[in-house]
């Protein structure tokens, strides 16, 4: 079953995609590659011999095209018209990067950024920032339910699959969905005071979804990295909370607050040390969350 609809799969990562990007955009860089190579480099071999074999006819970009005989010159200029069509403007610079005239190369990672910018879709995710801080299944994971696209069992119902009783495992009480997991229901908003107390933040108990737990985070005064540690603590509680319910529903593993709380610690502890450029942490002064010179 697909979770993720495949446009967001291949949106770029800062408009909120997963940033696989797309084989048709990546494709139009390729063919204007060969157009930016022939009006850099006339004199190679391969370039005059396209110029003997179509002759004075003139093409796009004043480049030879003889439009009566078939082969894939015709075809590689024909992206001009592609791009059109899907509504895309180009111009000569486009894909360019670097200095003086003279200097400049054609970058196809720069290409497919302009087109995406004129023709892609941005995925709202709020104020999700992919963080490589932890591993990405955990980033991928926090994306993924500010999505809606994890399989709860409301979700799963949503999708047509009878699984009986949606109640949610962990407080027996509502229907559970992405949102009531990340962060309305009781015992998760239990979860949610005992981080907010330990990262010594105010805990309003309001939040009814993921984006409003990420909200509240961004509002509050503090440095680059404070708030990057924040985002990690995060994403690791929305990732226990999940693996908690898992051992729930299908080990039958009782689920403990405080447990998930220690899990989290340990977790964001061991990713802080090994991936950010903080590191050397100690462990009593983590427990504490007493960090204030670590981020001056």
């Amino acid at each position: 079953m697909r979770w993720v609809a495949w446009n967001k799969i291949q949106t770029a990562k800062r408009w909120g995609g997963l940033g696989l990007g797309e084989i048709r955009s990546l494709n139009w860089a390729l063919l204007w590659k060969w157009k930016w190579r022939f009006n850099t480099y006339p004199d190679q071999l391969w370039a005059l011999v396209i110029k003997a074999i179509h002759d004075n006819h003139r093409g796009a970009q004043d480049i030879p095209v003889n439009n009566n005989l078939a082969g894939i010159w015709k075809d590689i200029l024909a992206v001009d018209k592609d791009l059109r069509k899907t509504g895309v403007t180009t111009t000569e610079d486009m894909g360019m990067e670097g200095g003086e005239d003279d200097q400049k190369t054609f970058s196809t990672a720069k290409f497919r950024s302009q087109v995406e910018e004129q023709i892609g879709e941005k995925i709202n995710v709020g104020r999700f920032k992919w963080n490589n801080w932890i591993p990405k299944k955990i980033t991928y994971f926090a994306w993924r339910l500010l999505l809606g696209c994890i399989p709860s069992k409301g979700a799963m119902v949503h999708r047509g699959i009878n699984i009986g009783d949606t109640t949610c495992g962990l407080c027996g009480y509502g229907t559970e969905t992405t949102d009531h997991l990340a962060a309305s229901c009781i015992m998760v908003k239990a979860i949610w005071w005992h981080i907010h107390v330990w990262l010594k933040i105010p805990f309003h108990g309001s939040a009814t979804s993921g984006d409003d737990i990420l909200e509240d985070l961004h509002k509050h005064n503090g440095s680059y990295q404070w708030k990057k540690v924040l985002e990690v603590v995060m994403f690791t509680t929305w990732w226990r909370i999940w693996k908690a319910r898992n051992e729930l529903i299908f080990e039958r593993v009782p689920f403990s607050v405080i447990k998930v709380v220690e899990a989290i610690k340990e977790d964001a502890f061991v990713w802080l040390n090994h991936r950010s450029p903080i590191g050397n942490l100690d462990w009593e002064r983590w427990c504490e969350f007493n960090l204030r010179d670590v981020f001056v």
